[in-house]
């Protein structure tokens, strides 16, 4: 039987996007001191080599500016990395999901992946954020609340959420009990 569908982000389906963390803030010198650093390390990294290697002989300099380049260019594209393999496969940024509650089994079905747990391995029913989370050995199982939109969908949900637990995994939900009331 299936009690929620809709379409998710992966994030929040598999609860990246709870909480999230604050973005990175480089300070305003660090264009710059990043690739005098690389310089810097790649001059020491040189003049070692100078010392150890005589082949490489009056390169240091060479390869300090060049490791400095790489490394500023580098710091530089980063942000597109992250976006480029997306975009250019094309991935869509929801897909559909479900959350299947049978007499046996609590699962999720997410596009092409599935995920099942027994009631028996499900140890907890707890809030996280934005969503109820059914803790287990296997993994979480997460349903959003933005999902139960009827008047008393969640109560109902928890309320058959609820009927499924063993008693010890009832007794380690009480925020679950509270709300089905």
């Amino acid at each position: 039987m299936i009690v929620l569908r809709g379409d998710l982000t992966h994030a929040e389906a598999t609860g990246a996007a709870d909480p999230a963390p604050a973005p990175l803030r480089l300070p305003a010198w660090a264009p710059i001191a990043i690739p005098v650093g690389a310089i810097a390390g790649g001059l020491i990294l040189g003049a070692m080599t100078d010392l150890f290697i005589p082949a490489t002989q009056g390169m240091a300099w060479e390869f300090g500016v060049a490791l400095g380049l790489a490394g500023y260019f580098t710091w530089r594209a980063r942000p597109h990395w992250f976006r480029l393999p997306r975009a250019a496969a094309e991935a869509p940024s929801t897909l559909p999901w479900r959350l299947v509650m049978t007499g046996k089994t609590l699962g999720y079905d997410f596009g092409a992946a599935s995920f099942r747990v027994e009631w028996t391995a499900v140890t907890a029913l707890v809030p996280a954020g934005e969503a109820w989370v059914f803790q287990s050995a296997s993994g979480p199982v997460r349903a959003p609340r933005r999902l139960m939109t009827a008047p008393g969908a969640e109560q109902g949900f928890l309320k058959r959420a609820l009927a499924h637990l063993d008693q010890a995994a009832r007794a380690a939900s009480p925020d679950a009990a509270r709300r089905a009331g």
